[in-house]
């Protein structure tokens, strides 16, 4: 390896320690000043509902990343299942830190080592983004229409927000805007776009389920509210992209449509834990499809250079 490559290789090291050092401080300043009530409320909630609502979020998560390598398969670019899981999860945790080029970034870098040009991941990341922003709205709009939350919205405002969700779905509309920020053509066909849809509503709805498990009463008011809290809470949060992973605008919007339903201290509380729980998922889900994706490459290498060696052998 020459001196300016291995100085390169050095740099990015470097950069993905930073980054990874700045993920852990961000995740930790996104619960500063409420670990007391944190710690009330897990006291508060059955260990079992714990457990069910991180492994419940964390399918939801499994999911998600299966449908972001749909999306990249598209742009005609295929990643193996685990190390495809891998690089989105991980990159994803780049939402902690204030903005969400970050994750993006990361997703990138790390998909640079299949060979998928940084563009064409960039192009992937925001349509995917586009994808789960609009299917929030409409489930959350369509749970609002049918006055599953607390809070009466404007309907006409609400039905405008899921008409404009569901046209920007559309291949027509996709398409374009993939291909312009991607520098490829996406071939996104309305089998496809159904099937994003269809998957990340799928992903809301284990979302709600997962936070119906540390919920007091849980009933189907309940998760009905939670499900439009919630989605509508991530909308709004993705367009907050100076607070890491949507801090603030999205837990101000899940308390304001669930408090009418579950009571003030109950939709406070199930957003604390929301948070929680999401954060322990992120890390853990992340952490173990990078050690698969790890443990595949180490295989393969080692069966590679078994065949090498028998055949310098022979």
């Amino acid at each position: 390896m020459t001196e300016p490559a291995s100085r390169q290789v050095g740099v990015l090291a470097l950069l993905r320690v930073l980054l990874l050092l700045a993920v852990a401080f961000f995740a930790w300043w996104s619960l500063r000043g409420h670990f007391g009530d944190i710690g009330r409320a897990i006291g508060d909630t059955s260990p079992l509902g714990m457990l069910a609502a991180v492994g419940l979020t964390s399918v939801g998560l499994l999911l998600t990343g299966f449908l972001w390598l749909r999306v990249l398969d598209a742009y005609g670019c295929r990643l193996p299942l685990v190390d495809g899981l891998a690089i989105y999860l991980v990159g994803r945790l780049g939402k902690y830190v204030p903005g969400t080029v970050w994750a993006i970034g990361a997703q990138a870098q790390l998909a640079r080592r299949h060979e998928v040009p940084v563009r064409v991941t960039v192009g992937a990341a925001l349509v995917f983004v586009g994808y789960n922003v609009a299917t929030a709205v409409v489930a959350g709009g369509l749970v609002a229409l049918a006055g599953g939350v607390g809070v009466a919205l404007p309907w006409w405002l609400v039905a405008t927000g899921v008409l404009v969700a569901v046209a920007g779905m559309l291949p027509v509309v996709a398409n374009p805007i993939g291909a312009r920020f991607g520098g490829a053509q996406l071939r996104l066909r309305l089998l496809d776009a159904g099937f994003l849809a269809v998957g990340l509503v799928m992903v809301w709805a284990i979302y709600a389920l997962a936070l119906l498990t540390i919920t007091p009463d849980p009933s189907w008011r309940v998760l009905v509210a939670l499900a439009g809290g919630f989605t509508l809470g991530y909308g709004l949060g993705m367009i907050v992209v100076v607070a890491p992973a949507g801090l603030g605008a999205r837990e101000a919007t899940f308390i304001a449509l669930l408090a009418p339903v579950t009571g003030l201290a109950v939709a406070t509380s199930v957003a604390l834990l929301a948070r929680v729980v999401h954060l322990v998922a992120d890390f853990g889900v992340a952490g173990a499809t990078w050690w698969l994706s790890s443990r595949a490459r180490t295989a393969t290498g080692s069966s590679q250079a078994g065949l090498v060696s028998a055949g310098d052998e022979e």
